[in-house]
């Protein structure tokens, strides 16, 4: 049998090692800082987007209802429509606002129409005329007898209020 003895000396140099390393974690830094910068784009992007999908219909109602309020003849809404394009809140919102501006629409022509009856009922009385010709709310007749006056306004736009004065003779009214 035989056998050996010896000593088997084995040397490793580390700087290869170390460079490998230094190299992987100079990429990994490289990697993540891409993937950071990346994940902080697609945030931004996605926070515009999402801004633009909830702010572009609140403009759209803001701008609706500013026309609402600088209407001055509300039946000239008759045809508005507020449309934001959406079915949550803000959607139920601009119907809302929809409904209401047919309802002011409807007040509008109704209010007209008591506009007419109260200017029909005006001419009735013994009202004087403005410088414009309309009738105004006073009456007035002076003799060496008598003076009268008269103010009328209605109570609502039309109402049942009614006063003359006519001269029967000399001394009687």
């Amino acid at each position: 049998s035989y056998y050996y003895h010896g000593l088997v000396r084995l040397a490793v140099g580390t700087e290869k090692i170390r460079a490998s390393i230094a190299k992987a974690q100079l990429v990994l830094v490289q990697t993540t800082g891409a993937i950071a910068l990346l994940a902080v784009a697609l945030g931004v992007v996605g926070a515009i987007i999402l801004a633009s999908i909830t702010v572009t219909p609140i403009r759209r109602l803001v701008k609706g209802v500013a026309r609402i309020r600088d209407e001055e003849d509300k039946e000239n809404l008759k045809t508005h429509v507020i449309s934001v394009g959406t079915r949550d809140e803000i959607g139920l919102l601009a119907d809302t606002v929809n409904e209401m501006t047919q309802g002011l629409v409807k007040a509008a022509a109704a209010n007209k129409e008591l506009l007419i009856g109260k200017d029909i009922q005006k001419k009735f009385l013994p009202l004087q005329e403005t410088p414009a010709g309309a009738k105004g709310s006073t009456a007035e007749e002076e003799s060496d007898l008598v003076g009268l006056y008269g103010y009328y306004e209605g109570a609502r736009v039309v109402s049942g209020d009614y006063f003359d004065f006519k001269k029967l003779d000399q001394n009687r009214y």
